[in-house]
């Protein structure tokens, strides 16, 4: 099916608001009011000024005591005032346009929204109907087009660390295979999952967001589809000979992340899927629906670090749901829809090795969600997909319905179990030497070391054989060490003056898994198939960034079989 190009989003100002701060008494140095944190010099003149918002998960920056730096309560990230770039990671804040006159300093908050271009032809009315079928999938039928959206439908993601807390229907993977178009968002696997996307036939035509680092675009095509579609952020398509148009939105942070925008009939749907601040909540004006994340506990962190006790460990995630339900209520404030369905979250660890994990990793429900926001905005209809996971919008008309056939499965011990001891045959193939080719044929240099050590699925033993990864120099060079080896050697080194030393204690299975099938490493981290510790504790961005949307797939595959005497890699499962 054809994608035509229409054009690209205007901006259009819907409200401006000028907001002032009286410089009056003020000393020289840093200061912060509740939007803003800005500079004054010896003169007292405005040197910079920035927002409050922490780049990472939206929550508020405020200033540490003496005014050198900024920390954000929910993950600790810290922002260095003086270069305003982050401590914790390879990133930075954009200064704020001012003024200042008579003493006072001024900036403007204006509410912009996206507006599309206008249609070539007359467009008829007709119903728009979102089903939702499972975590971030869902399927629109709008205007004689239908989409469906990041399909997991079944087995486990994140290298057997995420599995379905609500099970797909019984026709999923019909609908699936019935679509005009499929929409991938990103490269984690709960969007972009294979063993799922095996069951999706080759011709599909796909869309995807043509990020610079290709981490979604160059896996789809290596699985063989014939027709993926790069599409280019805030551009609008129309699809085919069908009345439906879609644009996808980029995330508004460093990571390669994505929504979707699709329209019909007089109708739209806004899907936020896991973006942190979308197009920088510059977004298409009153959707008849928002569909966002809400459940948070999608991060390895706090989680897997060994930086934390369990204690703090539970005040972070508390401190992360509140942040992940704020998210949602700026979404829904800043979109201004009909109607706001939660999704992108119904996931659980189920396998028993990580019930611990599952202790710690509090999530918020769609219910809780629902009953807050409702609270807030009653206008707004709040549909629970666990309650009623239809929506028809007709005219100015809402209704909601419940699907009420079976379910495509059940998540059992004994289902996790199959897939997790066919992960432990896979990893009997591990080879250190596999490992150290692995790192050195990536093109990525840091000022960082970073320590492989293998084990069991337990965390309780250090097995085969890990790496000692240097970056520092013009080439990665790798050292072949047992396991126990490379952790003592970052016990060795941590506290010594020099690069960053990042341990990642990894089930050796899940390692090779990932290794082998070129998949991404956050796989590993969102999967809670690692534990983690660094010295200095500093988020090495860049690392995880590479090695989850560069060096993945065709980049690494041939050479590691090539290292291996042309080891067969598996077939990835999850």
């Amino acid at each position: 099916m054809d994608l035509i190009d229409r054009g690209v989003f205007s901006r259009k100002a819907q409200a401006t608001e000028t907001c002032r701060v009286d410089l009056a008494g003020l000393e020289a140095g840093t200061h912060q009011t509740d939007d803003i944190i800005f500079a004054l010099d010896e003169a007292g003149r405005v040197a910079w000024a920035i927002d409050r918002v922490c780049d990472h998960a939206s929550g508020k920056l405020v200033l540490d005591a003496g005014g050198a730096t900024a920390t954000c309560p929910l993950h600790g990230w810290q922002l260095d005032l003086a270069s305003r770039r982050y401590t914790n990671a390879q990133t930075g804040k954009h200064a704020l346009d001012f003024t200042v006159e008579d003493g006072v300093l001024a900036y403007e908050r204006t509410h912009f929204v996206l507006e599309a271009p206008a249609r070539q032809t007359e467009m008829s009315p007709a119903p728009m109907t979102v089903r939702f079928l499972a975590h971030a999938c869902v399927v629109i039928d709008v205007a004689g087009l239908r989409v469906v959206t990041d399909p997991w439908l079944m087995g486990p993601c994140f290298v057997t660390g995420w599995w379905h807390a609500v099970t797909p229907p019984e026709d999923a993977l019909d609908v699936l295979n019935s679509a005009d178009l499929v929409y991938i968002s990103h490269n984690h696997p709960d969007h972009m999952h294979r063993e799922t996307l095996e069951k999706l036939r080759r011709d599909m035509p796909i869309i995807a967001p043509d990020f610079p680092s290709g981490s979604t675009v160059g896996p789809l095509r290596e699985m063989g589809f014939e027709t993926v579609h790069a599409v280019q952020f805030n551009h609008v398509y129309e699809v085919g000979e069908t009345g439906g148009r879609v644009s996808v939105l980029q995330a508004g942070d460093f990571r390669d992340d994505s929504g979707l925008w699709v329209e019909g009939g007089g109708h739209s749907a806004l899907l936020s899927v896991d973006s942190n601040k979308l197009n920088n909540f510059v977004l298409p004006e009153a959707p008849d629906i928002l569909l966002t994340a809400f459940a948070g506990g999608a991060s390895g962190y706090p989680v897997t670090f060994d930086t934390m006790s369990d204690d703090e460990k539970r005040r972070v995630t508390a401190r992360n749901r509140v942040a992940v339900r704020d998210m949602a209520e700026r979404y829904v404030r800043e979109a201004r829809p009909r109607a706001v369905m939660p999704y992108a979250g119904f996931f659980t660890e189920a396998a028993p090795e990580d019930a611990g994990t599952k202790a710690l990793n509090a999530k918020n429900s769609s219910a809780e969600i629902c009953e807050y926001l409702g609270r807030k905005m009653p206008e707004i209809v709040f549909a629970d997909p666990l309650k009623t996971d239809i929506a028809v919008f007709d005219g100015d008309g809402i209704e909601l319905s419940a699907f009420s056939g079976d379910r495509l499965f059940d998540v059992t011990p004994a289902y996790c179990q199959g897939y997790i001891s066919r992960m432990v045959e896979e990893g009997q193939d591990h080879q250190g030497d596999a490992l150290k080719s692995y790192f050195e044929a990536a093109s990525f240099t840091d000022d960082l070391i970073v320590y492989v050590a293998p084990m069991t699925r337990d965390f309780s033993s250090y097995v085969a054989e890990g790496v000692v990864v240097d970056f520092t120099g013009d080439a990665p060079r790798a050292d072949v060490l047992t396991a126990q080896e490379v952790a003592d050697r970052f016990a060795a080194e941590r506290g010594e003056n020099g690069p960053r030393c990042l341990l990642i204690r990894v089930r050796k299975d899940s390692l090779w898994h990932v290794v082998a099938n070129g998949l991404p490493w956050e796989d590993l981290s969102i999967g809670f198939q690692c534990r983690v510790d660094r010295a200095p504790d500093v988020y090495n961005s860049d690392f995880w960034f590479h090695f989850t949307n560069v060096h993945i797939g065709e980049a690494v595959v041939p050479r590691l079989e090539a290292a291996q005497g042309n080891v067969q890699a598996a077939v990835d499962m999850c």
